[in-house]
């Protein structure tokens, strides 16, 4: 896991269901860690913690169903 991955996970620790283990491509939305409201309070959290804007266009399924999946997004944002 990537320390992006680790970060985000920190994020989204309270939203884990008990006994989950998640991995760099466990499905986030299958596994019910998130909704469309998570998503939407993740991006504003990932904002603010990497400094990054993401684009409303940008918050679709693809690019938050997994950890991996964020921090590709959260990457190319902040140029790296």
């Amino acid at each position: 896991m990537s320390h992006i991955e680790s970060q985000v996970l920190a994020l989204l620790a309270d939203r884990v269901p008990a006994g989950l283990e998640v991995t760099s491509t466990t499905d986030l939305i299958d596994a019910e860690v998130l909704d469309s409201l998570g998503i939407f309070t993740l991006v504003a959290q990932l904002e603010e913690a990497f400094g990054i804007s993401v684009e409303a266009e940008e918050v679709t399924l693809d690019h938050f169903d997994s950890l991996s999946s964020i921090a590709a997004l959260v990457t190319s944002k902040a140029g790296g």
